[in-house]
């Protein structure tokens, strides 16, 4: 599998379910998008914004659910 493959496949069905599917307060969910990534960072260097993106949704998904541990906190 090469690194366009991945990029153009894989880091998208990834950013999709990191996004809208991952429970960031699970942690058998939280080891499977850890192991993810670290699959799809073994083939890079990427050309593209998708792994850019992909970390963007990472960051954002983070910062909610730490500003949503401070309103329960």
């Amino acid at each position: 599998m090469d690194s366009l493959l991945v990029e153009k496949l894989a880091i998208p069905i990834l950013h999709n379910q990191l996004a809208n599917c991952w429970d960031m307060l699970s942690t058998s969910e939280t080891e499977c998008a850890v192991s993810a990534m670290r699959l799809v960072l073994r083939y890079g260097p990427f050309s593209g914004s998708a792994l850019s993106n992909l970390v963007a949704v990472l960051r954002d998904r983070l910062v909610d659910v730490v500003a949503n541990l401070k309103n329960v906190i």
